[in-house]
């Protein structure tokens, strides 16, 4: 087992194990619809327990023990987060996977757990700031060369096979299509790519210091940029800044490349100089400017949320703005007197306000993510008290009404359509205009609710010159697809429309077995092609088909069914058509 650490196999062993059982979920559970909850809290587990690992791995100082905590305690938080998400929006839209608390719980881990392996308790002989920034960098870079280069490894993979099929080879197709080998290779070559960067740290090292090397000189332009537009601020008025929705957005954009690209200058604060003296000192003075930036993305926020009232979307940009205005305000305690004389180095308060805003970022994050103020509960509550109080339109015009929240606000939502459906029988005051509104939106949410309409059961038109005596064994198949979810298999749910599916047979690889051509419903054109593989249906592709000068595509059927068909020589046969060729692709 030492030798497994040794050589960082246990990682990739982690990765392998992690690839193989989240395959097997894939092929055993039905992952697109209610997933139950020993399912997903297992995903989730999967999911986040290597990442955590990795993120902790050959951190200096920190021993077992206290790792052993940070990432059951960080991964519970993660998993807590997900299932709040998941219990806010299951009533109201149909899965168990829901976007909207992925990346406030990816941020949440991603700060927590490099502020806590430094934090001196839990990592009493390395919690100097040199070694946060170490840590931080190496996983941010690891992550994005795990990502990378993991496509890549896919890349090259479909380049293969599309490189065999030149020559009829299918097999590599077909293996990276199948789950059992597309997940595991997926997680085992991330776990390796994790592997061979933390035993190449210095390489690492050597790929950090030239990126925020480069990095660093985008810090004078950006600051020339906010100081020339804090210069004109004064003459330009703000009435044009505000008119824009985007406003805040535009501004809190600015102060984040700046923050940035101070720490890529100020690295590890180890250097005494990124700059040269007197630039360096002009750039300490030009931060200034981002103060007036940050509160009047602030201000800008807040006139938006006095006329329209809370979003989702804006209690999280109050949340960025705030952590903006502390980094403009942390980052330039570094000019006072006291601060600069005492060290010499360049902005010295960038450390110190990295740690404090790091931890007013998890508290955010934790606050508008959970219970404690839930923004899509903040939303609900807050767009519901502006309705009600919004007075009664003039007779003949309709109220300027947008109940888009009750349908994107989940759980919190259906409450405020309950509460607008007793206010507007109850109260005369309140414009009847919506009572009318509501049904919509209660509508859009027993519709997301609902899952996807299974395919109904039909009798298909079949369409044949040469009889197969696989067309029960075809129909009997496709049958067997309704519960499937893979790309070609979805285009089959137009079979069972109000025009079903017309097939026509015809030998195309010169086996001796004629392959299913299926049209689609009323399709006529780029049919799909099955053959048959150990008494089953495979789909091999679809017929292109090819565009006519004027633009409309060669209706393929009627020809086919008038005996205009002929077959080039080929390892798959093409059908041709007159002078047009159909080739499988």
């Amino acid at each position: 087992m030492v030798r497994l650490r040794d050589h960082g196999l246990h990682l990739l062993l982690m990765g392998l194990v992690q690839g193989v059982v989240f395959a097997a979920i894939w092929r055993t559970a039905d992952l697109q619809g209610d997933v139950s909850l020993p399912i997903r809290l297992v995903v989730d587990l999967l999911a986040g327990i290597p990442l955590l690992v990795y993120a902790t791995e050959q951190v200096p100082g920190l021993t077992t023990r206290p790792r052993a905590l940070i990432v059951a305690t960080l991964t519970a938080i993660g998993v807590a987060l997900q299932e709040y998400t998941h219990w806010v929006f299951d009533s109201t839209t149909w899965g168990s996977w829901f976007p909207q608390g992925l990346l406030p719980t990816l941020m949440l881990l991603f700060v927590s757990v490099h502020w806590w392996v430094h934090w001196r308790r839990a990592n009493p002989s390395h919690h100097a700031y040199r070694d946060l920034f170490d840590t931080t960098w190496r996983n941010a870079i690891l992550c994005g060369l795990g990502v990378g280069l993991t496509g890549l490894f896919w890349g090259v993979l479909f380049a293969g096979a599309q490189l065999f099929k030149l020559i009829g080879i299918d097999a590599l197709q077909d293996l990276i299509e199948q789950s059992w080998f597309a997940i595991p290779a997926s997680t085992t070559v991330f776990a390796c790519v994790v592997t061979l960067g933390l035993q190449r740290e210095d390489m690492i090292i050597s790929l950090r210091k030239l990126l925020l090397g480069l990095l660093k000189w985008f810090l004078p332009l950006v600051l020339l940029i906010a100081t020339v537009w804090a210069v004109c601020l004064p003459f330009t008025g703000v009435s044009t800044l505000f008119k824009s929705a985007s406003a805040a957005w535009t501004m809190l954009a600015t102060v984040a490349l700046s923050v940035l690209f101070a720490n890529a200058a100020f690295q590890d604060g180890s250097q005494e100089r990124p700059y040269p003296r007197v630039p360096g000192l002009i750039l300490s003075w030009m931060w200034l400017a981002l103060i007036p930036v940050a509160a009047i993305a602030i201000w800008a926020l807040s006139l938006r949320i006095g006329q329209y009232q809370w979003t989702a979307e804006r209690a999280w940009g109050f949340l960025v703005a705030l952590i903006a205005l502390g980094y403009a305000i942390g980052y330039s305690i570094s000019l006072w007197p006291l601060r600069r004389n005492a060290d010499s180095h360049w902005m010295p308060g960038i450390a110190g306000t990295n740690r404090v805003m790091a931890v007013l970022m998890v508290i955010g994050i934790v606050v508008l993510a959970s219970p404690l103020g839930d923004a899509f509960r903040l939303q609900a509550s807050s767009q519901t008290a502006r309705t009600l109080a919004m007075p009664s339109a003039p007779a003949g015009k309709p109220l300027p009404l947008d109940l888009g929240f009750i349908s994107g606000t989940g759980r919190w939502g259906e409450r405020a359509a309950t509460r607008l459906q007793s206010a507007t029988a109850s109260d005369p005051s309140v414009d009847r205009s919506i009572r009318t509104l509501l049904p919509a939106q209660l509508a859009t949410i027993r519709e997301r609710s609902k899952p996807p309409a299974k395919m109904t059961k039909g009798a298909p038109q079949l369409v044949s010159v040469n009889p197969s005596m696989q067309q029960a064994q075809l129909w009997a198949w496709l049958q067997g697809q309704t519960g499937t979810d893979n790309m070609e298999h979805r285009k089959l749910q137009a079979c069972w429309s109000a025009q079903p599916c017309r097939v026509y047979w015809l030998d195309l690889n010169r086996d001796g077995v004629a392959e299913a051509l299926l049209f689609e419903g009323a399709l006529q054109t780029m049919p799909a092609v099955y053959t048959w593989e150990h008494d089953e249906a495979k789909y091999m592709g679809s017929l292109s088909v090819p565009v006519r000068a004027g633009g409309s595509s060669v209706p393929l059927l009627p020809l086919l069914e008038a005996g205009k068909v002929e077959l080039v020589p080929n390892p798959w046969q093409r059908v041709k058509v007159n002078d047009l060729e159909f080739e499988l692709n």
